[in-house]
């Protein structure tokens, strides 16, 4: 099974998938606020550049490390991206073991 974009656009207009409503749901239930189509359908939009399958993962850690709100689209770009952090250690990671085939 395959997972739309969050945002599809066709000759009928455009709206945010079903699945992406109901995870943007679900993260407004956890977080207690409520939330409008016209959210739904610009936080589709900003962020169907990204993986479908990544963003349930990416909301989750958004929430989970977050504020306590409802999270921010650069929330959870930077979730879904990972911390500077996390980047230094892979990119270290990779210095040593390229270092280490360098003998």
């Amino acid at each position: 099974m395959t997972i739309e974009r969050a945002f599809i656009s066709d000759d009928e207009g455009s709206a945010a998938s079903e699945w992406f409503s109901k995870l943007m749901r679900a993260c407004a239930d956890t977080v207690g606020v409520k939330i409008t189509e016209a959210r739904i359908r610009g936080y589709a939009k900003m962020l169907n550049d990204l993986p479908p399958t990544a963003l349930p993962a990416a909301f989750e850690t958004a929430v989970r490390n977050g504020s306590g709100f409802f999270p921010t689209i650069p929330e959870i770009r930077r979730a879904f991206e990972g911390s500077q952090e996390d980047a230094a250690l892979l990119a270290w990671v990779a210095l040593m073991r390229l270092a280490a085939e360098a003998g």
